[in-house]
């Protein structure tokens, strides 16, 4: 049978430095080096690490760069789902976005992040006379790959 963390959170064992992360820290309570409780301490050593590297990125980034890695981030994005973005994927007032034919060809709903509606609403209103959210910024190779699918 499965452990109880991992089939209420099935998608750590799709991530390998989680489960990198999490046998080292068991390695280090099995030699007692570190108890159960200091764990907790560790992780949020490691996330508040993560936090200042996309803080330090992103205060370099404006614009539309800076919106595409903020819905990266915050919204748990793809590049590639990033990109075929639609408009009508965007549900604003309900702070979600519908990523279509994601990974597995799947279809799934994450968070918008609010972070980024103050930048986000303006360029929408730029692109009003387009379906995509950032149909310029498809790279080329991408398009021709989505073509040869077609």
């Amino acid at each position: 049978a499965a452990s109880p963390v991992f089939q209420r959170y099935p998608l750590i064992l799709e991530e390998p430095k989680l489960i990198a992360f999490i046998v080292d820290n068991f390695r280090l309570m099995a030699m007692g080096k570190i108890n159960a409780h200091e764990l907790e301490g560790v992780l949020e050593q490691e996330l508040e690490a993560i936090r200042d590297e996309v803080r330090a990125l992103l205060l370099q980034l404006h614009g539309v760069q800076w919106l595409i890695a903020c819905l990266l981030y915050g919204g748990g994005l793809r590049v590639s789902e990033c990109v075929a973005l639609r408009v009508g994927d965007l549900a604003i007032d309900r702070g979600q976005i519908v990523v279509r034919g994601g990974k597995g060809n799947k279809d799934r709903v994450t968070l918008l992040p609010e972070s980024a509606l103050p930048a986000l609403r303006p360029h929408l209103r730029r692109r009003s006379d387009v379906p995509s959210c950032f149909s310029c910024w498809r790279p080329a190779s991408c398009t021709r790959r989505r073509q040869a699918h077609a």
